[in-house]
Formats: C-alpha cells, sequence, structure tokens
C-alpha cells in the first residue's frame, strides 16, 4: 500500500483569514488541524492568519501529512499569492489528460496555456504538457505560475486479431488474417497484404498485432500435418477470447461444408 497522493496549494488571503486548495488522488481520507474542509470546493478555509494548518491524508495504516505556513500579513493583497493551486491530479472523465484544482482571491482572473478554466477546476490538460498559469488582479502586477505536467497513461486497447485456417501451395502453406491496426508481425513466413505466406509445413505460425508498446494481440495456427492429402480443409476462422466475467466466448465462421467440434471448459463457442 503506498502512502495517499496528496498536494496542498500555496495560501491565499480573505481580510483577516486565509485558504487554501487541495488535491487527494486515489483513496483516503482528509482531516484538517487549523482550518475548515470544503469538499466540494477542494479548499481549506476559514484559517486564522498567524495560524498554521495541518492537512492529513490517511488510507489504511498509510499517512501523507502536509503543513501550510500562514502568511505573516495579509494587509497588501500585491504582495501576497493570488491564486491557490494543487495537483496535478489525472483526469478519470477524460482519459490521458489531467486537472488542477484552483482557488482565486476576491475579483482575481484566470487565463491558463492549454485546457480550461472553470469553477474552480483547469481541466482537460494533455498527459505530458506543463500548464502555465496567469492570475491578473486590479492595481497588481500579473503573476505567472508554471505547473509541472502530469502524467497520465492511456490504457491499452488490444486490437481485432481473427487468423483463417491454413491452405496448402506444396511444402509450405499460407494463412490470411483480419487485423484492426496495421502493424501485424508473424514469427515464420512473409507477411503479404492481409496473409502470412511460405510458412514451411510442420511450423505453426504466431501472428502479433500491435497497437502501441506493450499493447498486442497474439494468434497462432498450427500446421497442417502434411500438404499431400487429397481432402480440402475445412475453412474455419476463430477470433480472440471475450471475457464474461469468470468464462469467456469467441466468434468463429465456417466458410463451406463441414462440422464444428470444441474441446474445452465450456462445450459451446458464439458464431
Amino acid at each position: 500500500m503506498y502512502p495517499p497522493n496528496l498536494t496542498v496549494g500555496q495560501p491565499i488571503c480573505n481580510g483577516n483569514t486565509y485558504s487554501v486548495s487541495y488535491s487527494l488522488d486515489g483513496p483516503g481520507s482528509l482531516s484538517v488541524v487549523g482550518g475548515t474542509l470544503n469538499a466540494v470546493n477542494h479548499t481549506i478555509e476559514n484559517i486564522t492568519i498567524g495560524v498554521n494548518v495541518v492537512v492529513k491524508a490517511t488510507s489504511g495504516t498509510c499517512v501523507t501529512e502536509i503543513t501550510v505556513i500562514s502568511p505573516a500579513s495579509c494587509s497588501n493583497v500585491c504582495e501576497n499569492p493570488g491564486i491557490s493551486l494543487s495537483g496535478p491530479v489525472c483526469s478519470t472523465s477524460a482519459v490521458g489528460t489531467y486537472v488542477v484544482n484552483y482557488t482565486l482571491v476576491s475579483g482575481a482572473t484566470i487565463q491558463v496555456s492549454s485546457g480550461t478554466a472553470l469553477n474552480g477546476v483547469v481541466s482537460g490538460v494533455a498527459s505530458g504538457v506543463p500548464l502555465s498559469v496567469t492570475v491578473s488582479l486590479a492595481g497588481c502586477a500579473d503573476k505567472v505560475i508554471l505547473v509541472p505536467a502530469g502524467t497520465c497513461a492511456v490504457p491499452c486497447q488490444k486490437p481485432t486479431l481473427t487468423l483463417a485456417s491454413p491452405v496448402c501451395n506444396g511444402s509450405t502453406y499460407s494463412v490470411s488474417f483480419y487485423s484492426s491496426v496495421a502493424s501485424v508481425t508473424a514469427n515464420a513466413g512473409q507477411v503479404v497484404g492481409n496473409s502470412i505466406t511460405g510458412i514451411p509445413v510442420g511450423t505453426a505460425v504466431s501472428v502479433t498485432a500491435t497497437a502501441g508498446a506493450g499493447c498486442v494481440e497474439v494468434q497462432s495456427v498450427a500446421s497442417p500435418a502434411s500438404c499431400t492429402v487429397s481432402c480440402t480443409l475445412p475453412d474455419l476462422s476463430v477470433g480472440q477470447p471475450i471475457c464474461n466475467g469468470n468464462t469467456y466466448s469467441v466468434s468463429y465462421s465456417l466458410n463451406g461444408p463441414g462440422s464444428v467440434s470444441v474441446v474445452g471448459e465450456r462445450s459451446w463457442v458464439t458464431r
């Protein structure tokens, strides 16, 4: 188990009190000493000037604790930050992007270099892209803050790969295939269009479709025992497995005459 991923922003003044924004990425519960937790707005509010606030995130036996030092004074609004930022946190609704929570002082406005700033959240910033935040407050010079880029991996979506039955060509055989991606390789023979040709009889072929680093689908076809028989092999193709809870199913196509039998835990297939 890992410590909770808690980030807390810098303090911003609100009269005789100050507030900070926070982000908690993943599981954990929050407790605060010195202020009021506003979980809806991702802020800790009503902290008295001169009082440091302690924010603690707990997940099981793991604890992350952050202490925010109070501003010395809030008399000069231009000397104090106009914004409190926390994050970045990977988005759960827009894969491959991250969000940053923020709280502005009264009268301040925000501009961002990427994504959209709305209602205390900068969203839609692409993974790996740093975020520049400009805060403007009347009578004060603009402040520019650079937020380091969040890294939010895109989950693998395995390609679709279907292999047909082997077709004899003398001492070699070929296998046709369908792939939803262009990158297809085989451990034997040559990939030509939508077929693997020149596979030596007696050698099984393993075909790999690749949609990205570590995101692959692999299917195999056994070699015909011999290519000198007079019969015509049934034209059977079988797709990759699809999970259904604790079981899985596969689709198949039988082109032409022949009967289908299945050896496995479940004696059925989906056609």
